[in-house]
């Protein structure tokens, strides 16, 4: 109530003004002027106004879209190629060279962009700190956890350079698109539902985080060296952390794009934190063949990124404390 009658009584003193002046503005500066109590003046409310949009990036708008439905313009787009052969590169086309028609026809093209990307923040149902036990399951992709399997989720957000997620900043960003997903379904229109080229993303994190939950020291094992180091956290601690994991199911998810469980108890499966003899810190008395042991521990500079199906954080331990 207080706000509105110092609203009004502003609108009273500008439109005695106007009359001693003889310069009554007409009813849209009136308005404008009705509408905002911080500034002094129409021109100033109209800057005020102009400067909260959003720009419209430079280019060309295209057909690709984000999961909110904005669209992607081709002065955003930085790189047009294929998808990354075993080795990991990827080749590169002409970016004029892009449109509806090559994006569709090559089989499996990527479009990156720099600078956002689109993620969820992860959802646990149990603690690994509690129920090691649950976390042990072996499968075909590595170990995972096990126990309540969660729904899918289509809670995305926009992550630009610059935000903050508590202690670490988004340093780097990358939105893929890609027709893989589209081609699953032949009689799904991909014009229909915003998103649905969104294939892989990146998330580059700086700054440090500490957690706690459980760590596994490899001995060597197929693909896994003695001293390979996965940290699998506790769920409260990475519940603020975005991350990045997609699949699209038109048979079965009709509404289109949504995220899916790395884990069948968390979004946020574990992290891979290379190997011991990379870093120079104390390691409490870890060693190699130690599994699930109970850790307080501090990364640095997380990666969280998303390719095939797939989702793989990564990061730089600089401080492990066992909690015994």
């Amino acid at each position: 109530m207080k706000k509105s009658i110092t609203a009004l009584s502003l609108f009273c003193i500008l439109l005695l003004s106007a009359c001693n002046s003889g310069e009554i503005s007409d009813s849209s500066t009136s308005s404008e002027s009705t509408n905002s109590t911080s500034t002094s003046s129409s021109s100033s409310t109209t800057a005020s106004a102009e400067s909260s949009e959003p720009e419209v990036p430079a280019g060309e708008p295209t057909f690709l879209t984000c999961p909110d439905g904005t669209v992607i313009y081709t002065s955003q787009i930085s790189k047009y190629q294929n998808m990354a052969e075993f080795h990991g590169t990827h080749e590169q086309y002409p970016l004029d060279t892009f449109n509806k028609e090559t994006f569709t026809a090559v089989e499996c093209p990527q479009i990156v962009c720099e600078g956002f990307a689109y993620g969820f923040f992860p959802r646990f149902t149990v603690s690994v700190t509690e129920a090691p036990e649950n976390f042990a399951e072996e499968t075909e992709d590595g170990r995972t956890y096990s126990g309540e399997e969660l729904p899918r989720s289509y809670d995305y957000f926009r992550i630009n350079v610059g935000d903050k997620f508590g202690s670490l900043t988004v340093k780097s960003a990358q939105a893929i698109f890609s027709n893989y997903f589209a081609q699953r379904e032949e009689e799904v229109d991909p014009d229909t539902i915003p998103g649905i080229y969104l294939s892989d993303g990146e998330i580059e994190y700086e700054g440090e985080i500490e957690m706690t939950g459980c760590i596994v020291v490899m001995e060597t094992e197929g693909y896994n060296s003695s001293g390979d180091m996965w940290f699998f956290p506790d769920g409260d601690c990475v519940s603020n952390i975005p991350a990045v994991l997609y699949e699209y199911i038109p048979k079965f998810e009709p509404k289109g794009i949504c995220h899916r469980p790395a884990g069948r108890s968390g979004d946020l499966n574990y992290f891979d934190l290379g190997n011991m003899s990379d870093y120079d810190i104390d390691y409490d008395g870890l060693e190699p063949g130690d599994e699930y042991v109970r850790v307080k521990i501090t990364i640095k500079d997380p990666v969280i990124k998303s390719a095939y199906g797939y989702m793989a954080c990564l990061g730089e331990p600089v401080a492990i404390e066992v909690l015994r």
